[in-house]
């Protein structure tokens, strides 16, 4: 059933968000171009398997930007995580 599948991608993809998010900032902090593509790479990933056109956006640029400016695609990205994780929580 399409629901059931629904949920179990968003679950993963919640599951799997923070340590891929984590990767990310940590490969900004340390100014390492190589791990900056590869673990924004993998993020963006997870961001189109839930459609989610702006934080993609984010991840990209962050994949194809290198060092120079990371911190500020960085804040982008962390912004629009924000707003679709807000999105996917459970209504009461």
């Amino acid at each position: 059933n399409d629901d059931a599948l629904v949920r179990e991608v968003l679950e993963v993809f919640t599951r799997e968000l923070s340590p891929l998010l984590r990767d990310v900032r940590d490969a900004v902090s340390a100014g390492d171009a190589e791990a900056i593509r590869h673990s924004a790479h993998r993020l963006k990933g997870a961001l189109t398997a839930v459609a989610a056109r702006p934080a993609t956006a984010c991840a990209h640029a962050l994949e194809v930007g290198g060092p120079a400016g990371a911190h500020e695609r960085l804040e982008a990205l962390e912004h629009e995580v924000q707003m679709l994780t807000a999105e996917l929580a459970p209504r009461p």
